[in-house]
């Protein structure tokens, strides 16, 4: 069988952060988050949050319990784009970051499983594309969700580390000169 390989050129243009209704940005809502954190074992001491269901609001949680600022700027809603859903774009002090949110731990890691190193070349199932991002594509998964930040902002990228762990794409390539705060 001969697999097809689609060049796909992805124009992000900016896009405004302003809310998408009238009540200010805060905290995420949804199901009240369980506590603590870290859970102990009786023979090992404490132990880093287990990342099965992570999901998207409490991603946004996190990132609100550290002091950032987050508003939902929408979804992109040209289609179902490289990953196979429409990403929720979030302003996150002043930077957008796309987060795709998949229905389960598996679901979304049969996309971030194809993620090359370089953040261009995204494979799943037989479709094979090549994506020419507007900044340098830094992908991360972690339960249900891929995150997409095209940009190099230390600080965001060390947030986003620590949050979900090592990049996907630590060879990321892309425009550097490209700005789209929001």
């Amino acid at each position: 069988m001969r697999r097809r390989a689609i060049t796909v050129l992805v124009l992000l243009l900016p896009v405004a952060c302003t809310p998408t209704s009238d009540r200010p940005a805060h905290r995420a809502s949804g199901p009240p988050r369980s506590s603590p954190r870290i859970h102990r074992s009786s023979t090992t001491g404490p132990t880093t949050k287990p990342s099965n269901g992570y999901e998207l609001t409490q991603f946004m949680n996190d990132l609100s319990d550290v002091g950032h600022h987050i508003r939902i700027v929408g979804t992109n809603v040209g289609g179902d784009g490289v990953l196979g859903i429409p990403p929720t774009i979030l302003c996150v002090d002043r930077e957008l970051i796309h987060v795709y949110a998949y229905a389960s731990d598996q679901a979304r890691a049969d996309h971030s499983d194809g993620i090359g190193a370089s953040g261009s070349d995204i494979r799943t199932g037989t479709r094979a594309v090549m994506v020419d991002w507007v900044g340098p594509p830094h992908f991360f998964a972690r339960g249900r969700i891929i995150v997409l930040y095209l940009g190099h902002t230390h600080s965001v990228l060390a947030q986003l580390t620590h949050l979900l762990g090592t990049t996907l794409s630590p060879k990321a390539i892309g425009r550097t000169n490209h700005e789209h705060p929001c």
